[in-house]
């Protein structure tokens, strides 16, 4: 019963009441909307931790850390509602999964972003992509020269990893056009140094590296 419940809740038709849905693949609209003032993102986990309202909240964690949300999206929203931004929920995409599993992680990115969105938070939208297959669907549901967030986080180590990322970023500056990019993780010149005068480019230090320099 519990798995039914999980799967059923990504497919909740009151999370995109009042929602734009766009593209092939109907995807909920993310709108794209001014993010200023944020001095860090944190973990989803640790909300509790901090209540300033210059933080955003970031989803780059396992995917079962947060999966209480699609269960219950209600239930979180004044908690997320005290921080300055949210950025849309990071299910994982790799270029090896199914083409289906991709979509729709895709699609539960945008559900949840524009579900937060459309009841008064403000939301950047977190672009993940897997091999070329996705390059149909994971950029919809966005709006064009927007702010954005990507992970950079455990996809540019191993060379088939960084291959992918590499060309999926190509691909995102050509179709999004991004005008600002939160980057949680390294952003090395090797792969960034291209954008760096098309884009803003702001680095959000993985949590886990202020925990290993003593920080936290």
């Amino acid at each position: 019963m519990s798995n039914y419940k999980y799967a059923n809740s990504g497919f909740n038709p009151k999370l995109i009441e009042n929602v734009s849905l766009v593209g092939k693949y109907d995807m909920p609209l993310i709108k794209k909307e001014e993010i200023e003032g944020i001095k860090e993102f944190i973990p989803f986990e640790k909300r509790n931790l901090h209540n300033e309202k210059n933080v955003g909240i970031h989803f780059y964690i396992y995917d079962g850390a947060f999966k209480q949300i699609l269960d219950n999206p209600q239930k979180y929203m004044d908690e997320l509602k005290k921080f300055n931004a949210v950025i849309s929920p990071d299910f994982s995409i790799c270029y090896d999964m199914p083409i289906v599993r991709q979509m729709y992680s895709t699609y539960m990115n945008r559900v949840m972003g524009a579900y937060y969105q459309n009841n008064g938070i403000k939301v950047v939208p977190n672009v993940r992509w897997g091999d070329s297959r996705s390059y149909e669907f994971c950029f919809e549901g966005l709006e064009k020269e927007g702010t954005y967030a990507i992970g950079s986080y455990g996809q540019i180590k191993r060379n088939s990893n960084r291959y992918y990322f590499e060309k999926g970023l190509e691909e995102f500056f050509k179709r999004l056009n991004p005008q600002k990019i939160y980057v949680y993780g390294a952003m090395p010149d090797s792969i960034f140094g291209n954008y760096i005068n098309e884009t803003n480019l702001i680095s959000i230090e993985p949590y886990t590296s202020k925990i290993y320099r003593g920080d936290i």
